[in-house]
């Protein structure tokens, strides 16, 4: 009867445990105006990011993160603060090319995080789905963004 209710806690404080982890993790999509091309990030302990083309994963789990010199690691524990969408659909006209006019097309998000440490650092991350493909770009601000390792003197 002892063991019975030992094992009732434990798995009572499991489930728990279960649930508050999943409320921690914020999973992010977008996609591409004709909908074939889907981008997904996923927050938690790290940045995530997925990328699927007709149902098929091209790119599954690459984490993201960003080297500082004198600082820890940004990306792990980061929560989301903002997310903002946006449609665009725009045409341009090059200096020099083929095209005499280029169309920008794409749905996209912003993505507002902030460190969940004593730090509280924040990031954004920008996201693209186009019919032929995907961009993704970051901000941080510019208090640590001289902190940064240049990959190029490694």
């Amino acid at each position: 009867m002892l063991i019975r209710s030992a094992l009732s806690r434990f798995l009572l404080l499991l489930i728990i445990w279960f649930l508050n982890s999943c409320q921690d993790r914020a999973q992010i999509k977008v996609q591409s105006p004709d909908r074939n091309l889907s981008v997904a990030l996923q927050t938690g302990p790290n940045i995530m990011f997925s990328v699927s083309y007709k149902g098929v994963k091209i790119l599954e789990n690459s984490m993201f993160s960003l080297q500082f010199e004198q600082m820890p690691v940004l990306g792990p524990n980061m929560s989301v603060t903002e997310v903002k969408s946006s449609i665009i659909d725009e045409t341009w006209s090059p200096v020099a090319g083929r095209y005499k006019y280029i169309r920008n097309s794409c749905n996209e998000i912003i993505i507002n995080l902030k460190e969940e440490s004593s730090k509280g650092r924040e990031l954004q991350l920008i996201l693209r789905a186009y019919d032929d493909g995907f961009a993704f770009r970051y901000f941080i601000p510019e208090s640590y963004r001289q902190y940064l390792t240049d990959p190029a003197k490694k």
